[in-house]
């Protein structure tokens, strides 16, 4: 689901903003914006890969199906859904691309703070932006920026109000999927109150596509073990998950390695343990790596766990026309937080003294990803 600061909206079925077809002007230096103490954002958000087998067994990422990418290009700048999520239309993309949950943002302020105005601005350079919440003009005509401007308050305003599947901005005919209304379940109780537009939101959230060139690297040996390259320049945070997912949690196996030094692989056998270590890893991270409230935990969780392990789907996705299909083999690893300001950069103005973006790679291993599968037609849309 690429997104930042996490708000909830009270503005169902408001008019759709008209889009602002002036270019923004140029964020201000950093070292010229005020620095607030205590103030922090925090963002979490998951990047969905596809892996396609090649012609000698290697694995390559590859780009959202019909943006015109070679397949020779497949292994340089392309098109990553951030986010997860396909340009929207009626019906699924083929060959499909990985299920979409967007990134979110929330804000943090001290005990007792005044209320702080602030302009928060995220651009994916290159991509678009195919959906945030709450809804803004203030975007260019693509949109390839968005920008809120928030009062963000001390106290928690969760249980906001969100837009229902016919409602804006979930009423476009050709919007295949619209991950707004289903943002309540997203909500961190220890998040500050942000105020738009005279409305109240628990967190800002946005999901989109962009070109990006990704660190990790992967080939499959005859055998089925996986060797991982580290391409990239930066040391990876955490540690590299690899599910096989199976519909029931307790049958669901996985491997969790320590990552490889930039520019040194490994090889990693097929999935044998129960999930535990894996849930440790990556939930682990977020606390300890990222250093995201429990609250911001357990909202990822609540995103992301039944996805990653298997489980009860959710009674949401009984909405839509069409549901996700989460990757039966995957492998996970978390972004340096320097590459995800690269390829999602991030404007708030006043400057928090803390800004933490934990944005997961999940990289769908599957010989024949199965992103979508049909709902039975008469679920409501």
């Amino acid at each position: 689901m690429l997104a930042l600061l996490a708000l909830s909206l009270a503005a169902c079925g408001e008019d759709r903003p008209a889009p602002t077809t002036t270019e923004a002007p140029t964020p201000a230096p950093l070292s010229d914006v005020e620095v607030i103490p205590g103030l922090a954002v925090h963002e979490w958000g998951v990047i969905d890969v596809r892996a396609d087998r090649g012609p000698l067994g290697a694995l390559a990422l590859s780009g959202v199906p019909g943006r015109g990418v070679p397949r020779d290009e497949l292994m340089r700048d392309v098109p990553v859904p951030l986010g997860l999520t396909p340009t929207p239309t009626p019906t699924p993309p083929h060959p499909p691309v990985g299920r979409p949950r967007a990134p979110l943002l929330y804000v943090h302020l001290p005990p007792g703070h005044a209320p702080i105005d602030l302009s928060v601005r995220v651009e994916l350079p290159g991509g678009t932006i195919e959906e945030h919440w709450p809804l803004t003009s203030d975007h260019d005509e693509r949109p390839q920026w968005v920008r809120w401007r928030a009062t963000a308050r001390t106290e928690s305003c969760t249980g906001s109000s969100y837009p229902a599947p016919g409602e804006a901005p979930c009423d476009e005919a050709l919007r295949f999927y619209c991950e707004a209304s289903e943002l309540r379940r997203y909500e961190a109780s220890d998040a500050a109150c942000l105020e738009v537009d005279g409305r109240d939101f628990n967190h800002l959230f946005y999901r989109g596509a962009l070109p990006a060139r990704l660190p990790i690297q992967i080939t499959r040996g005859e055998d089925g073990t996986l060797r991982v390259h580290h391409a990239g320049e930066s040391a990876l945070p955490g540690r590299l998950v690899l599910v096989h997912r199976e519909d029931d949690p307790s049958a669901t196996r996985a491997r969790v390695v320590d990552v490889p030094a930039p520019g040194a692989t490994v090889s990693i056998a097929a999935p044998d343990v129960a999930i535990d270590p894996a849930r440790d890893a990556i939930y682990g991270a977020l606390r300890e790596t990222f250093a995201l409230t429990d609250a911001e935990v357990a909202a990822f969780r609540a995103a992301w766990d039944v996805s990653f392990f298997g489980g009860a789907r959710a009674e949401i996705e009984g909405l839509r026309r069409q549901a996700f299909v989460p990757p039966v083999d995957s492998l996970f690893y978390w972004l340096p937080e320097r590459e995800v300001e690269r390829i999602a950069p991030l404007t708030i103005e006043p400057r928090p003294e803390h800004v933490r973006r934990a944005m997961l790679i999940r990289v769908d291993l599957d010989e024949r990803p199965r992103s979508y599968l049909e709902a039975p037609t008469s679920a409501t849309p």
